[in-house]
């Protein structure tokens, strides 16, 4: 065989022989232990990156550095930013997911929040801003409050067509100073209960030691105030009961929800119309009102205990005139045993003193 060299002859050149040259694979390692190195870094690499992205996952996702920290409330009455910043606290410590905290910028869902904001309360408008690093700020623009529904135990807040907006706060409820006699006296029972209970973790005072004959005096029974006379209503909203009516009561639905309507806005005008004015008509005040008859009837509880009976179907002003009509005119000085004064027909006024027979005056 020919041996070819190549680079030879006059210039002098080094030659090459192809043969003697060794051919490999550049991509595996001609030995055993240079194969183990490079396996081992390729493993420390991997850890190192894995270790990396662990820990900067917890800290964008579990770390206190991106949570919402802040919780900024404008444009809410005190009764609605206190409940409303206890709502979305709530919220924010849930779970997305099952995994994913809430209250983490890059998760927080806004949409979700209003969602759970509107389930309790119902605004005419309602914005969430996130802001970096970790604050919430909320704006809102309520709806007024006309009237208040209590029905099932719930205090409910009615706007002027009959919608429900939320529940009362706690401090609202006990700001209503006339309520239907045992629903008072429940109240005034858990309140005395909240100020004389002991607290759980004090001890228990010694009595002082005193002779055995010797007794302790009864306690004073307290006094019970009389009823209000004058003719300023107590509750600052008209307070509509349910199930307080005579006749056939529509009772709404015991789990009303905020954005759902109670009574039709006609009622509420009703409403709105005889507590402004029925306390100077009558010369006295409002207690509180019932709705019956397909909600077509009021029933207005005045301050001693009688009832105005009122209807959707006629303007008030004829009705206020009827009723100082007939109080002028039929009743005079026996209201105090008036039992109802019936407004509903055009025809006749109907009312009622107790212990007497039916009496009637004709509309004029």
């Amino acid at each position: 065989m020919r041996r070819i060299r190549h680079g030879g002859g006059a210039l002098g050149r080094p030659t090459r022989h192809f043969p003697r040259q060794r051919v490999g694979n550049p991509l595996f390692p001609r030995h055993a232990a240079g194969a183990g190195q490079v396996f081992s870094k390729r493993t420390a690499i991997g850890g190192l990156l894995a270790l990396t992205i662990a820990i900067a996952a917890w800290y964008l996702i579990w770390s206190p550095a991106f949570r919402i920290k802040d919780i900024a409330v404008s444009g809410a009455s005190p009764a609605v930013e206190q409940p409303l910043r206890d709502l979305l606290g709530r919220y924010l410590t849930g779970r997305q997911f099952l995994v994913l905290p809430r209250d983490n910028v890059f998760f927080f869902n806004k949409d979700a929040a209003q969602r759970e904001i509107g389930r309790s309360f119902f605004l005419d408008e309602l914005k969430l801003e996130l802001k970096m690093p970790g604050k919430l700020t909320v704006r809102l623009k309520e709806r007024s409050l006309k009237a208040v529904l209590l029905t099932a135990g719930r205090f409910l807040a009615l706007d002027q067509s009959g919608m429900v907006l939320r529940e009362l706060a706690p401090r609202e409820i006990e700001t209503l100073g006339d309520l239907p006699p045992d629903l008072g006296a429940a109240q005034v029972q858990e309140l005395d209960a909240a100020e004389t209970a002991p607290p759980t973790d004090a001890p228990a005072a010694k009595p002082p030691a005193e002779p055995a004959k010797k007794t302790a005096p009864p306690p004073a029974a307290k006094p019970t105030p009389a009823p209000a006379t004058d003719k300023e209503n107590t509750n600052r909203f008209p307070l509509i009961v349910a199930g307080r009516s005579e006749g056939q009561v529509p009772a709404p639905p015991p789990d009303l929800k905020p954005g759902e309507t109670a009574f039709p806005e006609a009622v509420i005008s009703l409403i709105l119309q005889a507590n402004a004015r029925l306390p100077d008509l009558a010369g006295s005040r409002v207690r509180w009102y019932a709705v019956s008859g397909s909600a077509e009837t009021v029933e207005a509880t005045m301050g001693g205990d009688w009832v105005v009976r009122l209807t959707t179907l006629i303007p008030f002003d004829v009705q206020g005139n009827r009723l100082s009509l007939v109080l002028k005119e039929k009743i005079g000085g026996q209201k105090d045993q008036l039992e109802y004064v019936d407004l509903r027909y055009n025809e006749r006024i109907f009312f009622r003193l107790k212990q007497a027979e039916n009496a009637s005056a004709p509309a004029k």
